[in-house]
């Protein structure tokens, strides 16, 4: 399949587009993949972006239309993601900071993967510390609240 900004694209209409993430045939180391895929069953990755997160991403220089695109497939792909979707957006938060969370996450392991084997033993601690930081700004708003 031919590859756009993320996407495995099977053809013109946004259903038959599939995030790297989510195909099989994505090129990700499948402990990669498994780890993508696992943040769709936390709040955490929908409400904080990663600690590591520059502001802007640079997943093959994405522009609006390629993150819409991205985020209808994960929706249409994911149904866990699309549980938290529709659990959090809008009332909880807002549709922005759920995808630039969500993403932030998703462009981390994907970096990660492609600086190989060194900086998977790194990634190992980066992971650690971004869980710990989510752990205690998730505490932080349990006791604001």
């Amino acid at each position: 399949p031919a590859r756009r900004a993320g996407l495995s694209v099977m053809g013109q209409d946004s259903s038959s587009m599939l995030p790297i993430w989510l195909d099989s045939d994505g090129g990700l180391k499948p402990e990669t993949t498994e780890k993508i895929q696992e943040l769709s069953k936390s709040e955490d990755s929908v409400l904080v972006q990663h600690p590591h997160w520059k502001g802007s991403f640079s997943i093959d220089d994405m522009t609006f239309e390629d993150l819409q695109a991205i985020s209808i497939a994960c929706l249409e792909n994911d149904s866990d993601l699309k549980g938290l979707y529709d659990k959090l957006v809008p009332g909880i938060v807002s549709q922005t900071t759920f995808w630039t969370s969500y993403l932030s996450h998703v462009e981390y392991f994907l970096k990660i993967d492609q600086e190989g084997e060194a900086g998977g033993r790194e990634s190992d601690a980066n992971l650690e510390t971004a869980e710990i930081i989510l752990s205690e700004d998730k505490e932080k708003e349990n006791d604001e609240n």
